[in-house]
């Protein structure tokens, strides 16, 4: 597994945190070029949210999406249950 840098692990923590406040959040999962190792500077940061509480992924996404934005510009969401 590649080194993530510690200021990407922290955004991912808040934004965790701001996402359990809508769903009943199972597993946040970094993936994509900070998983793999080959992120640059530019790289966004790729974050897979499993919850069990999903009804509607398009709701779920016009409610979730304005958290990674108030967190970190660079998270790119996906989510499923």
């Amino acid at each position: 597994m590649a080194k993530i840098p510690i200021r990407v692990i922290d955004a991912v923590k808040k934004f965790k945190t701001a996402v359990k406040t809508h769903l009943n959040v199972k597993k946040v999962l970094i993936f994509g070029s900070y998983a793999k190792g080959g992120y640059t500077k530019d790289s966004d940061i790729d974050v897979y949210v499993i919850a069990d509480n999903i009804e509607n992924n398009f709701m779920v996404m016009l409610d979730i999406a304005p958290l990674s934005i108030g967190v970190d510009t660079r998270i790119e969401l996906v989510i499923s249950r």
